[in-house]
């Protein structure tokens, strides 16, 4: 076994199922061991005993960690994160114990790929009820992953390679836009994003695996498509959306087809990927055609991971009757993509889109001349100083609330005056074009705001005025905002154009663009990004996340 192949850890999985027997017997295959520099992850003592179930003449030697670096032709090394507990699990049975040393075996081999030590992981298959009640409340391995390496853009995707069934050159592959949840539940789950996420990925992987020119088909939701609004308007409302911004962002996408003939036209070669709005769409149509060569992997984490895309199957476990065919085709396809290199931040299976855009009011979209200095001397404030905090540290009486007039006449004026700023309109439209949501914070206050909006014909999703959120740099409305959107920080980006603004960004942890069409200011290099008109911001959207200017 050659020291410069890549090194892969092998989860056994729930060890009351079969994940002990196809680990062991793939180990044990001259194609894995040609391939790759396997290394189990599991209990000693349990995949001694699976050895011994095929007959295996395999040793079994204790790892400290996986850090460690054996090859040997005779030997695989097996790291053991989870105790003994494990070994009076009867064969076939839901226990926590089984649940509970499943993930930990899990997130130990991620925790390596995450520091180098491996190049991937194959996992061996894992019983949810036996994870709940091992205290591991996860839907299922892709979930665990996702959370253990802090992404929230990833996908199943069920990958079938190239062969007897599949006529495409690169297989296969399906992907789900709502995996591990009720069918009651998906049509609310759905967004534009989310699907345009979800092609995105699939033509990332395909790419990936040597597919220049992905060919992508997006299922419907409802029967026919829908039959033009008939059975449901997610089509046209949805999926039609996403897949027309995909196409303009230059990916081959086409749909949204009704899913009987979709799944039979990718099959036939027509389409390298698919995507399904949810579990079962994708994976009957591939399990009927290629049950043991399907594999499951995991789009959007920083490291390989893969998986057959069988379950635990206790009515055979223990047995000596498992087939490793879907173990040894993940260790194939987890071997094939260790071979790309898979920096976080910067490779494009990894890359994130936007799904938000939060706009400051004044002096970004729209300008209404209003004049801080003039309201700084008619409420008597020195010149430079914050006006709502002046305000805020008024003692309470007559001149505050002559104050607080003196600036509502200001807002007011201002609002009556208030003109786009030029080239909002269009980047708007694009915005919602896209499937993005847009949402306005400001210091400002809510008569003046909703004045200014609909005098302009402005419509957001989300409006936070002074009186809904504390002002400006707090990030309260701009995590307030995220958090109605249902979209993490890291998606989304706050326009403004004051210091302030970059400030409340940075306080959220979210990406701020300065927007400055004239002279700029010293804190200019607080922004991750700097536009001087509208025209340019367009790029934000196809080079998310935008790079330090």
């Amino acid at each position: 076994m050659s020291s410069s192949l890549p090194r892969l850890a092998i989860t056994l999985g729930d060890v009351a199922g079969v994940g002990p027997e196809i680990a062991l017997r793939a180990c044990a295959d001259e194609r894995c061991r040609d391939s790759c520099r396997p290394l189990l992850v599991g209990n000693l003592d349990i995949a001694r005993r699976a050895a011994a179930l095929i007959d295996s003449e395999l040793e079994i030697e204790p790892l400290s960690s996986l850090a460690e670096n054996p090859h040997s032709d005779t030997s695989v090394g097996c790291f053991n994160p989870a105790g003994d507990d494990v070994l009076d699990v009867a064969p076939g049975t839901v226990d926590s114990r089984a649940g509970h040393a499943a993930y930990e075996y899990l997130a130990s081999a991620t925790r390596a790929a995450l520091a180098g030590e491996i190049d991937g992981i194959v996992t061996a298959p894992l019983n949810k009820e036996a994870l709940h009640q091992g205290g591991h409340p996860y839907p299922g391995h892709t979930e665990i992953l996702a959370e253990l390496c802090g992404v929230e853009n990833f996908a199943m995707m069920l990958y079938l390679p190239a062969g007897n069934a599949v006529r495409s050159p690169h297989g296969l592959g399906v992907t789900h836009v709502t995996l591990h949840q009720s069918i009651a539940s998906v049509p609310e789950s759905l967004s534009t994003a989310g699907i345009r996420e979800k092609i995105q990925l699939v033509n990332r992987f395909l790419k990936s695996i040597g597919c220049d020119s992905p060919r992508i088909g997006v299922c419907a939701l409802n029967p026919h498509a829908g039959e033009g609004g008939l059975f449901g308007d997610e089509e046209a409302r949805l999926i039609a959306p996403a897949v027309n911004a995909e196409q303009d962002a230059g990916v081959d996408a086409a749909g949204p087809f009704p899913a009987d003939t979709l799944l039979m036209r990718a099959v036939a070669g027509e389409f390298d990927g698919v995507v399904a709005m949810y579990h079962d769409q994708g994976h009957i149509a591939l399990k009927l055609i290629g049950f043991d060569q399907a594999v499951n992997v995991t789009l959007g984490l920083p490291i390989v991971r893969t998986s057959p895309s069988h379950g635990t199957a206790f009515d055979i476990a223990w047995q000596g009757q498992a087939n490793p065919a879907g173990i040894l085709e993940a260790i194939r396809i987890a071997t094939q993509l260790s071979s790309y290199p898979l920096p976080t931040n910067s490779y494009p299976l990894f890359q994130m889109s936007l799904q938000g855009v939060i706009f400051d009011l004044d002096g970004t979209l729209v300008d209404s001349c209003l004049d801080f200095d003039a309201v700084r001397h008619d409420m008597q404030i020195p010149h430079g100083q914050p006006i709502l905090e002046a305000l805020q540290e008024m003692p309470e009486g007559d001149w505050k609330t002559e104050c607080l007039q003196i600036l509502r006449r200001h807002e007011q004026a201002g609002a009556d005056r208030a003109t786009l700023v030029p080239g909002v309109a269009e980047f708007l439209s694009e915005l919602t074009r896209r499937g993005i949501p847009q949402g306005i914070l400001t210091r400002n206050s809510r008569e003046s705001t909703s004045r200014v909006t609909k005098r302009l014909g402005l419509d957001f999703s989300v409006v936070l005025t002074r009186e809904d959120a504390p002002p400006k740099p707090d990030p309260t409305g701009l995590l307030s905002i995220c958090e109605t959107w249902g979209i993490s920080v890291e998606r989304a980006i706050f326009i403004g154009d004051f210091q302030f603004d970059l400030h409340a960004g940075r306080n959220a942890g979210m990406r701020s663009v300065l927007y400055c069409p004239g002279d700029l200011p010293a804190y200019a290099d607080e922004a991750d990004f700097v536009i001087r008109e509208f025209a340019e911001a367009h790029r934000l959207i196809d080079e998310f996340p935008p790079k330090q200017s």
